[in-house]
């Protein structure tokens, strides 16, 4: 081989392992994020947790025509209706986005189901043993259907006022009362899911 050939060869090899280095050095970003809701209907202020990594600068799009470059904003929806939040995270290698929606009820819109589906969820983790047994608190809630044939025991174990040492889901945390008002008004339209 020719010395020009070595030349050339051993230029190639340092450019690829120099690009290599870049990447190591300075990695792609990746936008990920969550957010906490406390009230479900509007005006619903929404906390933004960013879990980005490998970024400095931050675009947020709350998809009600509002941005903010904050690392974790908070954010006010007015109105209920659907909301198409995106996170984009730019770092020296680039950008990467996040989408997640968000919905928002109307106030006072009596959407008490959808409500009282999300209290669950947010709240019941360990309101049931792994073996499902009751003991005084609602069981696994998998399916709207088990929600809706359960609302006596919900009501009854969450929310009664009667017995407000029961207040709590799970065990030993206390719902806010806007949660509680908001299971009650369920029970009280007759514990449907349409309610």
């Amino acid at each position: 081989m020719k010395p020009a050939c070595y030349v050339l060869l051993i230029s190639y090899c340092l450019v690829i392992l120099n690009s290599c280095k870049t990447e190591i050095d300075n990695p792609l970003p990746v936008a990920d994020f969550s957010y906490t809701q406390p009230n479900l209907s509007a005006p619903s202020t929404v906390t933004f947790i960013n879990k980005s990594i490998n970024a400095e600068k931050y675009s947020w799009d709350f998809g009600d025509h509002t941005i903010s470059a904050e690392g974790n904003p908070k954010h006010t929806y007015i109105a209920g209706g659907t909301y198409t939040v995106t996170l984009i995270a730019m770092g020296q290698a680039g950008t990467a986005s996040s989408i997640r929606i968000i919905t928002v009820l109307e106030k006072d819109s009596g959407q008490y189901f959808i409500q009282v589906k999300k209290i669950i969820q947010d709240n019941c983790m360990a309101c049931h043993s792994s073996a499902g047994i009751f003991s005084g608190r609602p069981t696994a809630f998998d399916t709207d259907i088990e929600i809706v044939t359960a609302h006596s025991s919900i009501k009854a174990a969450i929310a009664d006022p009667a017995t407000p040492t029961n207040k709590r889901m799970p065990e030993g945390n206390i719902l806010s009362p806007s949660d509680i008002d908001i299971i009650i008004k369920w029970f009280d339209k007759g514990g449907k899911s349409t309610d």
